[in-house]
């Protein structure tokens, strides 16, 4: 059977990521919110999560330690983050969401909420379930390769 890439999940999947970002990219200049879709990310999580360092932003985010570093700092000279010392050691930092950027996540959840409308016109319930269920099973999937994959090299070295 020959090997069709426009019809792998790999491929559909990182088309709709694309395709939904830049959608919902689309909303936030219409309505003259400069923010980044990565930033919008981050705020989503920092409003659900207190107490988040660097790190698990960042593993959240899917961004390495230089890349959140710079979400983060746009967010905070924007007034919408700030950085807050550990009461236990002073030399690490939490990151959490100020008043001002609830006030503007509310606004960036709206579109997204939007967005998502657009994307699932004509679509069923119970499909949209599915099909969030199957992409859910296949990132576990790949953790657990991962995992393989680190435990083997830990043996070998």
């Amino acid at each position: 059977m020959k090997y069709h890439v426009d019809r792998s999940l790999g491929y559909l999947s990182q088309v709709v990521s694309k395709a939904m970002g830049k959608r919902l990219q689309h909303h936030f200049e219409e309505n003259d919110m400069e923010v980044t879709i990565d930033q919008w990310l981050a705020l989503i999580y920092l409003e659900n999560n207190s107490q988040v360092n660097h790190f698990q932003l960042g593993e959240f985010c899917n961004k390495d330690k230089a890349g959140i570093t710079r979400v983060v700092d746009a967010l905070e000279q924007q007034e919408y983050v700030r950085r807050v010392p550990s009461k236990k050691d002073r030399r690490n930092k939490f990151i959490e969401i100020s008043d001002k950027g609830i006030t503007f996540t509310q606004k960036l959840k709206d579109m997204g909420q939007v967005t998502n409308v657009e994307a699932t016109q004509g679509i069923s319930e119970a499909d949209l379930e599915t099909c969030k269920k199957v992409l859910r099973q296949v990132m576990e999937n790949l953790k657990t390769c991962d995992n393989q994959e680190d435990e083997f090299l830990d043996r070998v070295h």
